[in-house]
C-alpha cells in the first residue's frame, strides 16, 4: 500500500501539489485523472523521488520513502513513461536488463529474465531479443518498456500516460494486454492519464485532481454514478450513461447461442444445427457467420455468409459498439486472448444494455 500524507510541492510562486492525502491500495490499478497542470505527473514522480516534495510524507508498506536511498527506491519500482525511453544504443535484451544489471545479476540470469518477460508481453524472444529500438513499432516499443519496468519483479508500477503516443487501434490493444497482464501479476499500479475512457476501462479506483488537490477518489462505478461536484460531472462529460458502458467487458455480455462449423460441415448439415447462429471456422480462421434461417432461403450458400468484426473479450461494450458502428456490420465475434470464441455481440444487444444503464 502507498500512502501520501499531506504532500505539497511548491516551485517558488507556484504550488503544483497542495496538501495531497491519498491511499493507494495493493494489487490494484489506481488512476490519477485530471486536466493538464493539475499535478498528476508531479504526484507520480514524488512517489519514487524523481521530484522531492516540499513537505509531507510518502510511505510504501508503512515505510517512509525518505528513509530509503533514492537510487535503491527507484530500482525497486517499475516506471513506464509515454515517450517509452528505450536506450537506443542497447538491444531489447540490454534495455530489459538495465536494472537487473545494476542489481548485480549475472548475464545468464538476465538473458533468462528477458526471454521470460518478452513471452509475457507477447513478443517472440527469438525474434526480438537482439533487435534495436529503432527496429520496433510504437506498440512493440511500449511492450518492451513494460517488460523493462517489470525486469526486477517490482511490487509497485508507476505509469505516466504510457499509451498516450500510440494510435487508437494499437492503444486499445495495449490496454487489453495490460489488463490481462495485471490479472496475472497483481501489481500495485499508479497510472496517470488524461483520457476519461482509458481511466474508466483500466482503473479499479480513480483519483480526480484539480489545481494540485484531490477532488474525489472512488471506484469507477461509484464515480460515474455519484460525481462529487460539478467539476467532476463536467470532467466525466454529460453522456455518463454512455461512458458507463466502459465499465462492462464484452466477454460478460455475449450471446452464446451459436455453433461452430467448417464451411463444408455447414453445406452438409447446417440446417440441422441446434443453435440459431453458425460461426464458420476453418482451422484458425473465422470466415464469417450464418443465421441458420437463411440456409433454406438462399440458393447460393455464400449469399448467406455475413462478414463480422472481431472484438477482444477485454474490450468494453462502448468499444464494441463503436467498432460495429464504424464498420457498418451488424455483429461482432468476441474472442478470448487464446482465440477461443466466447460468443457474439450485436448493436441491438448493446443498445438494450445501454437503455438499462440509462434507466
Amino acid at each position: 500500500m502507498i500512502e501520501l500524507d499531506s504532500v505539497t510541492k511548491r516551485y517558488r510562486d507556484k504550488t503544483s501539489v497542495d496538501g495531497l492525502s491519498l491511499t493507494i491500495p495493493d494489487d490494484a490499478i489506481t488512476i490519477l485523472l485530471g486536466p493538464s497542470g493539475c499535478g498528476k505527473t508531479t504526484t507520480l514522480k514524488m512517489i519514487n523521488r524523481l521530484i522531492e516534495p516540499t513537505s509531507g510524507d510518502i510511505r510504501i508498506d508503512g515505510r517512509s520513502v525518505f528513509a530509503m536511498d533514492p537510487i535503491e527506491l527507484r530500482r525497486s519500482i517499475g516506471y513506464v513513461i509515454q515517450e517509452i525511453g528505450l536506450f537506443p544504443h542497447y538491444t531489447v535484451e540490454g534495455n530489459i536488463g538495465v536494472v537487473p544489471g545494476l542489481l548485480g545479476w549475472g548475464r545468464v540470469r538476465i538473458r533468462r529474465r528477458a526471454e521470460e518477460l518478452l513471452e509475457l508481453v507477447n513478443l517472440d524472444p527469438s525474434v526480438y531479443l537482439r533487435r534495436w529500438p529503432r527496429e520496433l513499432s510504437g506498440g512493440e516499443s511500449q511492450r518492451v518498456g513494460v517488460a523493462r519496468a517489470l525486469a526486477a519483479d517490482p511490487r509497485v508500477l508507476l505509469m505516466d500516460e504510457p499509451f498516450g503516443a500510440i494510435d487508437p487501434i494499437n492503444r486499445r490493444s495495449l490496454q487489453d494486454f495490460f489488463l490481462r497482464l495485471q490479472s496475472d501479476l497483481k501489481r500495485t499500479v499508479v497510472f496517470v492519464t488524461h483520457d476519461i475512457g482509458e481511466a474508466i476501462k483500466l482503473g479499479d479506483r480513480i483519483a480526480i485532481m484539480r489545481d494540485g488537490r484531490l477532488v474525489q477518489i472512488d471506484t469507477t462505478r461509484a464515480l460515474l454514478e455519484h460525481p462529487a461536484d460539478a467539476f467532476v460531472e463536467d470532467l466525466l462529460g454529460a453522456t455518463r450513461s454512455a461512458e458507463q458502458l466502459l465499465l462492462y467487458r464484452a466477454a460478460h455480455y455475449v450471446d452464446t447461442a451459436f455453433t461452430v462449423m467448417t464451411t463444408e460441415e455447414m453445406r452438409r448439415s447446417g440446417v440441422q444445427a441446434q443453435a440459431p447462429l453458425i460461426i464458420l471456422r476453418d482451422g484458425d480462421v473465422i470466415s464469417g457467420y450464418v443465421e441458420k434461417g437463411k440456409l433454406t432461403t438462399c440458393e447460393d450458400l455464400q449469399e448467406a455468409v455475413c462478414r463480422f468484426e472481431i472484438v477482444s473479450g477485454n474490450a468494453t461494450l462502448l468499444e464494441a459498439v463503436t467498432t460495429l458502428l464504424e464498420s457498418g456490420r451488424g455483429r461482432a465475434v468476441v474472442q478470448d486472448a487464446d482465440g477461443t470464441i466466447l460468443g457474439t455481440l450485436s448493436v441491438p444487444m448493446v443498445a438494450e444494455i445501454m437503455a438499462k444503464v440509462a434507466r
